[in-house]
């Protein structure tokens, strides 16, 4: 069944726009999240210096979001990178290739 898949060209053809799509998607993802934490340490920065109780408070509370949302990213890209080697361990290299082509009968010309 999925020889007969692979088979049809436009269809391996469209899963590849689509993955690249996905993988993309999910890079423009991990970027704004990484931004967010970045600005989220920045802002921890600036409260550090304010001195306040009311500022302390909140440099806490943010610092416990930011770490959280570095782990998020962490995940993120680690779950990118496994299913990139993933993608590269499903290709067939040429030789594969060229067995697969070589061993299908070839018809005669009558």
């Amino acid at each position: 069944m999925i020889t007969w898949i692979k088979s049809l060209g436009w269809l391996v053809a469209l899963g590849t726009i689509l993955t690249a799509i996905v993988f993309a998607m999910a890079g423009l993802k991990s970027g704004r999240q990484q931004r967010k934490v970045d600005d989220g340490e920045v802002l921890i920065e600036r409260l550090k210096y304010d001195k306040t109780m009311k500022g302390i408070k909140v440099a806490e509370k943010l610092q416990v979001k930011v770490d959280a949302s570095k782990k998020k990213v962490l995940a993120a890209d680690k779950k990118m990178e496994d299913a990139l080697e993933s993608l590269g361990e499903g290709n067939a290299s040429m030789d594969v290739i060229a067995d697969r082509f070589n061993s299908k009968r070839v018809r005669r010309e009558a």
